[in-house]
């Protein structure tokens, strides 16, 4: 039988990925339930958007409408839909303005569009599971494939309890916040474990997030339990305890406590974004850079649009603003892909070339584009009166482009070679130099100073 450590090593990874894994089963579950064409903020019950051709546009529910029951039960008690099937009825009661209503439908099957937009985030938990499992099933000895491993999970956990909640499973949106709080304190784990820092305030960085994240997550564990129970008392306060004073509840709304969390998680993986690049460009080991520019490409491909063209606009503007989630959600594969290649490989250096090619061709197109347009757009300017001198101002355009292209490529890959490397080398002009150094040598001691010390100056050893 295995010994006691190695039970201890195994059980509980094994325990968290069946879990884990039950949660994306029931992710999967729930992309066949039935649609009703609405958009709602759970657990207020608003409605924020309502498709005109949606069985709900078609019984006449607006944006702004409130629903209070189902088929007769409190919105808060049962999770809508969940026992529901296509083309049956349903009922809701909402409320608009001061009155009440009754609004009686069909609910309908999802068509594939549906279907597909409803895989996305299964399909992306799905990725950071088998990464994460995969890598510990490798390498279970190794901290940093543990380290990422729970990290996996968390992401695993928060993308499949976001695609229940959409779907109005009302516990699911608690277990998402609380899987995304555990993601800050095991990112910083899973660096700090890869990058060799010493006893610093960078070790300590992951406790402090643990911290934080557990504080932020007691309000939210205590609304997890309650909503297993019948009744609660104000499904929009963050607190299973009746009796809130009033004068001081308007400051724990859910809306109000979670855009402080997503403040939070914003701060937080910014404040590891920054360790990160400190830790770039303070180390002296040329494998660890690699490996962190192979980190930072996939969280920022990953991360960004999410962040900034889903979180953010959500945050300024409320919900429905910016890109889709699920849009945003599909650029997260390239996490534990990045991830899992940095840190199960050895050797990464394709990975790190094709960074660096990709790199220089990315900016040359935005100076390409951005120098195209600008000399277009100042000779149509100086040339408006003449239309027919249009297509030579294009042309002249595209021929000075074609002129400046291989300077200007030469300088933008001398300028991420010198981000990359700190410094990069022309081989042809190094051959030279060396060449007619040696036509200079006299004795042993100049020859070891040419091809030695001048040549390793040279190629940036």
């Amino acid at each position: 039988g295995w010994r006691d450590h190695a039970a201890r090593r195994y059980l509980p990874p094994f325990f968290c990925s069946l879990l884990t894994f039950t949660l994306l089963a029931m992710a999967t579950w729930v992309v066949a339930l039935p649609v009703d064409g609405m958009t709602w903020v759970f657990p207020e019950g608003k409605i924020v958007a309502v498709a005109p051709a949606g069985p709900g546009g078609q019984a006449g529910l607006r944006a702004g409408d409130v629903v209070l029951e189902v088929d007769g039960r409190p919105l808060g008690s049962v999770p809508p839909y969940a026992r529901h099937r296509p083309n049956q009825q349903v009922v809701l009661t909402v409320r608009r303005g001061a009155d009440i209503h009754d609004f009686s439908f069909l609910l309908v099957a999802p068509g594939p569009s549906e279907l597909l937009w409803r895989l996305v985030p299964v399909f992306v938990a799905l990725s950071f599971w088998v990464a994460g499992v995969a890598l510990f099933i490798l390498q279970p000895r190794i901290a940093v494939c543990r380290a990422f491993f729970w990290m996996g999970q968390a992401a695993a956990v928060a993308l499949s309890a976001g695609q229940l909640s959409a779907v109005n499973q009302i516990w699911t949106p608690h277990l998402f916040h609380l899987a995304l709080l555990a993601l800050p304190p095991l990112l910083a784990h899973l660096y700090v474990t890869l990058i060799p820092v010493g006893a610093s305030i960078a070790r300590l960085a992951p406790r402090w997030l643990a911290g934080l994240s557990g504080l932020l997550a007691v309000p939210e564990i205590a609304a997890l339990v309650a909503s297993f129970r019948e009744g609660q008392a104000d499904p929009s306060i963050p607190w299973a305890v009746p009796s809130i004073p009033r004068a001081v509840s308007f400051l724990l709304t859910w809306s109000v406590w979670r855009t402080g969390l997503r403040l939070y998680l914003g701060l937080a993986l910014l404040a590891v974004t920054l360790g990160l690049v400190y830790a770039y460009f303070t180390a002296r080991s040329g494998d660890l850079r690699r490996r962190l520019r192979g980190l930072a490409f996939g969280a920022a491909i990953g991360f960004l649009p999410l962040l900034f063209l889903s979180l953010l606009p959500e945050v300024l503007w409320g919900v429905g603003a910016g890109l889709p989630y699920q849009v945003g959600f599909s650029f997260l594969v390239l996490v534990p892909l990045s991830h899992a290649y940095v840190v199960g490989r050895r050797d990464i250096v394709f990975l790190d070339r094709f960074l660096n090619r990709s790199l220089v061709v990315f900016t040359l197109g935005l100076i390409w584009a951005g120098l195209y347009l600008g000399g277009v757009g100042l000779g149509l300017v100086i040339f408006h009166k003449s239309p027919l001198l249009y297509p030579i101002v294009g042309a002249l355009v595209t021929a000075g482009l074609a002129a400046v292209f291989a300077p200007l490529r030469e300088r933008v890959q001398r300028w991420v070679d010198y981000l990359f490397y700190g410094g990069w080398y022309d081989y042809r002009q190094v051959i030279a130099q060396v060449s007619s150094d040696l036509s200079q040598v006299m004795t042993r001691q100049d020859l070891a100073d040419c091809l030695v010390d001048a040549a390793m100056a040279r190629l940036h050893l």
